[in-house]
């Protein structure tokens, strides 16, 4: 079975170095005019612990990835403004310190002081990560989060997060809501890349109907060969973006390592389509 489906990735996953994927990306998660002023959205939570996007204007030095990252951060550690206090809270502790972000895309690392760990109760806990992990999202170049305390990578077996030991590895949105229906191609398809691995019903919801034929089941998808493939990309560009109706086309280019081969200037072409409203990745007609 495993030698049938790497042949059969072989032909997903290259073909002219040509990877079928395909879904998602917004443009207007950040702005920025030549002054350098920037909007940027941080979450906070309501009463009812629903995330409440709220946008921030900033001064950035620079306009990259990483300084808006570390500028959503800060601005999420400082809290609601006082005329929000009334109706928005944030799940942190006091006294969290950013330490430092990178920005690898699709990912990003964030870094903490060991305060972010002060906490107790699941409810809260859930709520600082989703808080982190939406507000990390919401700019164009990242759509998975890798979380740091004191440097040292939290969330995985070997260290859970917090107390409650929270097992996370790498955080991402899921596969549902109106932000999915709102997402572009492109950031659907970079939000499918950082869900390859173990937790397949995840990667299933965002499979259009060719790779579902394809798989059968959630079960019978072989995770660890796409990993090696689509999932192991970073830093690249993405060159373009083409609708037609519903089948779109993202191309990304950059150099990359596709099952422990480096192939420099690699352009990967990713079909994606239209489904129920979200873009989905798929399997192109051969």
């Amino acid at each position: 079975m495993r030698v049938v489906m790497r042949t059969l990735l072989s032909v997903v996953l290259v073909g002219s170095l040509a990877l079928i994927a395909g879904c998602w990306g917004q443009n207007n998660s950040h702005s920025q005019d030549l002054s350098g002023n920037a909007e940027l959205t941080v979450y906070f939570q309501d009463a009812e612990g629903r995330l409440v996007p709220v946008v921030r204007q900033v001064h950035l030095e620079a306009d990259t990835p990483e300084n808006r990252l570390r500028a959503a951060m800060e601005e999420l550690l400082k809290g609601p403004a006082p005329e929000d206090q009334n109706r928005l809270f944030s799940q942190l502790p006091d006294g969290v310190k950013l330490l430092g972000v990178a920005v690898s895309r699709p990912y990003a690392t964030v870094n903490f002081s060991a305060a972010l760990e002060q906490m107790g109760g699941a409810m809260r806990v859930r709520g600082t990560i989703d808080q982190l992990t939406w507000t990390a999202t919401a700019l164009e170049e990242v759509s998975g989060l890798f979380l740091e305390v004191e440097g040292e990578r939290v969330g995985t077996a070997e260290r859970p997060f917090t107390g409650e030991g929270l097992l996370f590895d790498k955080l991402y949105r899921p596969a549902a809501g109106d932000w999915a229906r709102e997402a572009s191609p492109t950031k659907c398809l970079e939000t499918f890349m950082v869900t390859i691995g173990p937790n397949v019903e995840e990667m299933w919801r965002w499979m259009g109907p060719r790779a579902r034929d394809l798989w059968g089941t959630p079960d019978n998808v072989e995770w660890t060969a796409l990993a090696e493939g689509l999932g192991s990309w970073r830093d690249y560009e993405v060159v373009d973006e083409i609708i037609a109706g519903d089948v779109a086309t993202v191309i990304i280019r950059g150099d990359q390592v596709l099952e422990g081969i480096p192939e420099p200037d690699a352009t990967y072409r990713a079909r994606m389509v239209r489904e129920d409203g979200v873009w989905k990745w798929d399997l192109r007609a051969e």
